[in-house]
């Protein structure tokens, strides 16, 4: 059994993600970061995180927990160029969302994702965060790449 962190979105692929973890035995904790930029898909994204986390609780119990990290970036008038994307701020996210250590933080991106070819990329940013730990970092897994989003 292991103890996994997700950042959870309430869309189809954070949610096979948890669910997988769970049928596994594994124990989740369940991650969200609020990005302000559209406050529409925010609120539908909650809803569907706070229904399906109240269903998948009363079936796992205590093997399924949450912790939110709220990080606002409002995208309204932006002057210039620059956009962080959303890897780097969830990596950073599940850095400080959470005080309890995990085997393994998995991000639910499957082979259709844009962000695909951005894997190693990823990797070695997660892993650059190293130094800056008081501990190892967990593995950071990516489950669900060889998993198209029909699938």
């Amino acid at each position: 059994m292991k103890k996994v962190l997700i950042p959870f979105s309430g869309g189809l692929d954070s949610t096979y993600l948890v669910w997988k973890n769970l049928v596994e035995g594994n124990n989740v904790t369940v991650v969200y970061f609020e990005l302000e930029n559209n406050s529409e898909k925010t609120r539908l994204e909650k809803i569907s995180r706070e229904k399906t986390y109240d269903i998948l609780k009363e079936e796992y119990g205590e093997r399924l927990n949450k912790s939110y990290f709220s990080y606002k970036i409002h995208l309204n008038n932006i002057q210039n160029d620059f956009s962080l994307a959303q890897p780097p701020i969830w990596i950073l996210g599940c850095f400080f969302s959470c005080n309890e250590f995990f085997d393994e933080i998995q991000l639910a991106y499957v082979m259709n994702d844009d962000v695909v070819s951005f894997i190693k990329d990823i990797e070695v940013l997660y892993k650059a965060y190293e130094p800056f730990s008081n501990r190892p970092l967990p593995l950071l897994s990516f489950p669900l790449l060889k998993d198209k989003k029909e699938h």
